[in-house]
């Protein structure tokens, strides 16, 4: 059996996405996988995780988490601070119990890690912090959704959530670049005190819309289907140059991801993205109308690095 320790107490970000993921590759590999979150008192019934389709979790003490990650492979997909959990050293002692933490961005260490936790044995999703922190590097799992491509795609869309490290003031000047029909149109959302501090800045251009996008496979995808282009400009310092699930989703749903240059850390942009410099040249970009075939086959192409069965064989290699 093979533990999924949830430990952060929301869904709305690519550590659900993750999660879910990761859940059903092992599931489509036969591999006996089970999602925990930890609170108080265990329970003997599943809950839905989030809006996943068939993706399931159970609440269980901290007293049976740790003899759970002593009897069985174990790993922590989503670490949170110690406020956030029932026992302020439970992660401390899930690792003593054998459990892989799992670093998804380099802030994760010295809030919910120590570096003397993870240093030298960790599961890290991009190369740069298995480098940074002596881990083994596994990318991101994605399990395809299917979805019909429309005949017709055009404009561009931003899905992600609107937070500072998202720098959604490039959008906007890239907004005021071009006419209204051919403007972004920014579908993500963000803690309402932000977006209400940005409306009160940038009224003429931005407005927070409804929440689309839901922790579920299909939301993000059905966003991005009409469109010809996904606009991304995250940057984390002390990271870059790998995937994201906005990179994964916009890919299996045949659109073409554009992202700031900086986020590959002086280094090529994969070939199926179009990097760009800043407002100036995203705005160029995106009101174009340059044909995107090799862009969306090799997103295409892209995705295979990350189905059930090359992930799960990874996986199983590091916890055997």
């Amino acid at each position: 059996m093979i533990n999924l320790f949830f430990l952060q107490p929301w869904y709305g970000n690519g550590v659900a996405a993750y999660t879910a993921h990761l859940y059903r590759s092992f599931v489509d590999q036969s591999a006996d996988v089970r999602i925990y979150k930890v609170r108080e008192q265990s329970e003997t019934f599943l809950r839905p995780f989030g809006k996943y389709h068939e993706v399931y979790y159970r609440n269980i003490s901290v007293e049976d988490a740790l003899q759970y990650a002593r009897d069985f492979e174990s790993i922590i997909v989503a670490p949170a601070t110690p406020n956030y959990l029932p026992d302020p050293k439970l992660i401390e002692k899930l690792i003593k119990a054998g459990a892989w933490p799992t670093i998804h961005e380099p802030r994760q260490v010295g809030s919910a890690y120590t570096e003397e936790q993870v240093k030298g044995r960790n599961i890290s999703i991009r190369y740069r912090l298995a480098k940074s922190f002596g881990g083994t590097f596994i990318p991101h799992p994605y399990v395809r959704q299917g979805l019909t491509q429309p005949k017709r795609k055009a404009g561009a869309c931003c899905i992600t959530r609107i937070a500072p490290e998202k720098r959604p003031l490039i959008l906007f000047d890239a907004n005021r670049k071009l006419p209204k029909e051919k403007r972004i149109d920014i579908i993500g959302t963000g803690f309402r005190l932000y977006t209400k501090g940005l409306e009160e800045k940038h009224g003429d251009i931005f407005k927070q819309g409804p929440n689309r996008i839901q922790p579920d496979f299909t939301s993000s995808l059905e966003a991005l289907l009409p469109y010809k282009y996904s606009v991304d400009m995250t940057f984390f310092a002390g990271d870059g140059g790998g995937t994201q699930y906005v990179q994964l989703e916009s890919a299996d749903a045949g659109t073409v991801s554009v992202m700031h240059e900086d986020w590959f850390q002086k280094r090529l942009a994969p070939k199926h993205v179009i990097p760009v410099n800043g407002p100036e040249e995203l705005a160029h970009v995106v009101a174009s109308r340059r044909d995107v075939t090799d862009q969306i086959t090799a997103g295409y192409r892209m995705l295979r690095e990350h189905e059930p069965k090359k992930i799960v064989s990874q996986y199983l290699e590091v916890l055997k």
